[in-house]
């Protein structure tokens, strides 16, 4: 199969270095199929079997081009239904931009559940289904080296990121680890502060601090 995989990014140099496209881009060439890559108009490709899409604020171009085709159409991404920079918040065009995405496309893949959940209650979406990311096991495995007494996570804090990254969860599970790995801290890198960001430290402060009594930081 001929697939036309588009993400609006700036260079195609980033289907190497993003890991997500990188990821299904060997995937889709490992089940054997043949990939054009398209970053741009100028770039998405009229004759091919299927488009791949990251992204549906951009979906509206492979499927302008595609017009009188019948190319069917397969949309991916992060939604951000909620949120600073949510659907809600948009101008009123870039939703219909979206909205024509989500009953146009002929697959809506959501990576997570609640954006699934939210989205398709909210709105009509054509043929949604809820893949989840996973984790490469044998890069991210266990290794027979000491531990140091921290848990580190890496996550933008706002509102609906919090909720996407599973981060109450992963506050919650720090007491679970301290029980064999005493004095355990949970370590968190977020972009800025904001008010999600303070009720997250609260939550670390009281689940973790006060109620197993482990570090924050």
């Amino acid at each position: 199969m001929r697939i036309g995989f588009f993400a609006r990014v700036a260079a195609q140099s980033k289907f190497e270095t993003v890991e997500f496209y990188h990821q299904d881009i060997q995937i889709l060439r490992d089940l054997g199929h043949e990939l054009v890559l398209a970053t741009s108009w100028r770039e998405i490709p009229r004759h091919v079997d299927l488009y791949f899409i990251w992204w549906w604020q951009w979906a509206f171009l492979p499927m302008v081009k595609k017009v009188g085709c019948g190319t069917p159409i397969l949309v991916t991404g992060v939604f951000d239904f909620l949120g600073p920079a949510s659907y809600h918040a948009r101008p009123f065009w870039q939703r219909l931009i979206l909205r024509h995405a989500l009953r146009h496309a002929t697959a809506n893949v959501f990576v997570c559940k609640c954006e699934h959940d939210g989205v398709v209650r909210a709105l009509p979406v054509k043929n949604p289904f809820y893949i989840p990311l996973g984790v490469d096991s044998h890069v991210y495995a266990p290794i027979d080296i000491p531990r140091e007494n921290f848990v580190m996570t890496v996550a933008w804090l706002h509102h609906a990121n919090a909720q996407r990254k599973c981060i109450a969860e992963v506050i919650r599970a720090v007491p679970l680890i301290g029980l064999t790995i005493p004095r355990c801290a949970l370590l968190s890198q977020a972009k800025r502060l904001l008010g999600t960001q303070r009720s997250t430290r609260w939550l670390v402060n009281s689940e973790c601090a006060m109620r197993s009594n482990l570090p924050a930081s």
